[in-house]
């Protein structure tokens, strides 16, 4: 985790795509002025807003397979 990246598990999920965004935007701008040091800097905090949108995808599907598992109770197709 970069040390400048905030604790994103504050941010809306609205909050977090728009500032994975704005992080792109900034890496590409870097790349178009050869600037690599700025690039890696900005890869690494982009890294770390990526990273948390997994998780939070992951938590969603776990919650999604939990509910889908009741079912299979309550259910029997044979």
């Amino acid at each position: 985790m970069h040390p400048l990246t905030p604790n994103l598990s504050e941010l809306s999920d609205q909050e977090l795509q728009q500032k994975c965004t704005d992080l792109l935007t900034r890496m590409n701008q870097a790349y178009s002025m050869g600037n690599g040091d700025m690039v890696a800097q900005v890869q690494q905090i982009y890294e770390d807003y990526n990273a948390e949108q997994m998780r939070r995808q992951a938590k969603s599907y776990e919650e999604l397979m939990e509910r889908g598992s009741k079912f299979k109770k309550i259910i029997d197709i044979k």
